[in-house]
């Protein structure tokens, strides 16, 4: 019901994605539903018409998370900017009026994502990771997520994140919380 804020279509559609024991509560959601057919093609009317470059920015935005201008804007310099936003703010996808970057609807990340080829996902997290140079936990969990193989300096960059993360006292994070095999 959250990820559907309040859309009828995605109401009906998304139960359906989910597997019987996921309905029952006796598996746990997985962190980002697939979207069914029907929605994806909703949703991916509006994000194929955009350019490239903004069409990337919001992939990068949808993979960061937290909506961190800071963090989206270094992870695409060079290749797009800010300046690509536009095209998603003129339909209304998304709002940065907060300082933050805000998708107006939380299935147009899922649709991003859906739509986006395993490469480019790779490449997205990598240029994260890349971002977040100066927070292990972050940079950890996108080289993870950007790996294709079983990788010793990776694993090891998420134990001492792990370590990191305990000594603080904070709980578990999404990656030691949630961490799927990389795209």
């Amino acid at each position: 019901m959250a990820d559907a804020e309040g859309n009828p279509l995605a109401l009906l559609e998304l139960p359906a994605a989910l597997t019987d024991s996921q309905r029952t509560a006796s598996h746990a959601l997985p962190k980002r539903i697939p979207l069914p057919q029907r929605l994806q093609a909703t949703f991916a009317s509006r994000i194929t018409s955009l350019p490239a470059p903004t069409r990337h920015l919001l992939l990068v935005a949808a993979l960061e998370g937290s909506g961190n201008l800071l963090i989206a804007r270094r992870a695409v310099e060079g290749r797009c900017g800010l300046k690509h936003l536009a095209p998603a703010e003129r339909l209304r996808l998304v709002d940065d009026a907060t300082g933050r970057l805000a998708f107006r609807h939380s299935l147009m990340r899922s649709a991003l994502v859906d739509l986006s080829t395993s490469n480019q996902r790779r490449s997205a997290h990598r240029a994260l990771a890349e971002a977040w140079t100066g927070v292990p936990e972050q940079r950890a969990w996108h080289l993870a997520q950007a790996a294709i193989e079983p990788d010793e300096q990776i694993a090891a960059l998420l134990e001492d994140a792990a370590g990191v993360s305990a000594r603080r006292g904070d709980g578990p994070t999404r990656w030691q919380r949630s961490y799927m095999p990389p795209h």
